[in-house]
């Protein structure tokens, strides 16, 4: 009966793949209770240190560029443009970093679980993404205190963290994946957040690219998708910025970011399939 139901019966292998999801879905819920347990049980202020960081980084870039330097942002105030980039930047940069080393970090767990080794790098940014939310609110009541108001367009939001995510999502896989064939990708990873981190209109104006680059450059950095990341969250957070903005244009954005996850989540299971036997071998034994 038992060897009936293994083989070949058809409700067998319904109940097996069932308890599979069921189990998947168990570990990764334990996976991501663990993580904030770690992170937050032992410091002194807890989840608070969520967005203390990001803020203290806002603060000290605000100093800089908006006290020091007088850098203007004529689409909104700089400090309201700075923080709605921010938060959206420490999701992508923390959950990169640390979903890289998932695999090898978590190398004694992989040997005692059958669940997908891809679960690892996803509870990282299951676990950023809850993270980044306080920081969100954060920023929606400094928009609404500053700018009087909120736009429709912050309906948005929920589709754009979405994108965001699962963007986010596949870099990581991708980049954990690589991780065990070579250790380099890690110092690589590290390296090129600099790079997109200052290459990405965080804390300067599209407007001033624009005065820069040649139109054809231009056309290229703007339409790349982390600015139109940045641009769409804007939209969402900043009441009147979707009417300064005309280029880059706001659907073509939402196309160009849909379009970027849809193909990195492509690559990410093309890599998961090519390599998953590599990784079980290397890491899990």
């Amino acid at each position: 009966m038992s060897k009936a139901i293994g083989a070949g019966d058809p409700m067998g292998g319904s109940v097996k793949n069932r308890w599979r999801a069921f189990s998947s879905r168990h570990l990764l819920y334990e996976l991501v209770i663990k993580d904030i347990r770690v992170r937050y049980r032992r410091p002194i202020l807890g989840f608070v240190w969520a967005f203390l960081t990001p803020l203290a980084m806002t603060g000290i870039l605000y100093l800089v560029f908006g006290r020091f330097l007088k850098i203007k942002i004529e689409e909104a105030p700089f400090l309201l443009y700075l923080t709605s980039a921010l938060f959206t930047w420490r999701l992508f940069q923390d959950s990169l970093s640390a979903a890289t080393t998932s695999l090898y970090d978590n190398r004694a767990l992989l040997r005692e679980s059958r669940s997908p080794f891809y679960l690892f790098p996803l509870s990282i940014i299951l676990v950023n993404t809850f993270v980044a939310l306080p920081g969100y609110v954060l920023v929606i009541v400094l928009s609404a205190v500053q700018l009087h108001g909120l736009s429709w367009h912050v309906l948005l939001l929920p589709f754009v963290l979405a994108v965001h995510a699962a963007m986010t999502a596949a870099c990581s896989v991708i980049a954990a994946l690589l991780y065990v064939r070579w250790r380099d990708i890690r110092y690589l990873i590290e390296t090129s957040l600099v790079f997109l981190f200052y290459a990405t209109p965080v804390f300067y104006s599209v407007n001033l690219v624009h005065e820069l680059l040649p139109a054809y450059a231009y056309r290229i950095y703007v339409y790349n998708p982390f600015t139109c990341i940045l641009t769409l969250y804007r939209v969402a957070f900043i009441k009147g910025y979707a009417v300064h903005v005309q280029d880059p244009a706001i659907v073509p954005c939402i196309i160009i970011a849909v379009v970027t996850a849809a193909l990195l989540w492509a690559s990410a299971v093309l890599l998961y399939r090519v390599n998953k036997k590599y990784v079980i071998e290397h890491v899990a034994y």
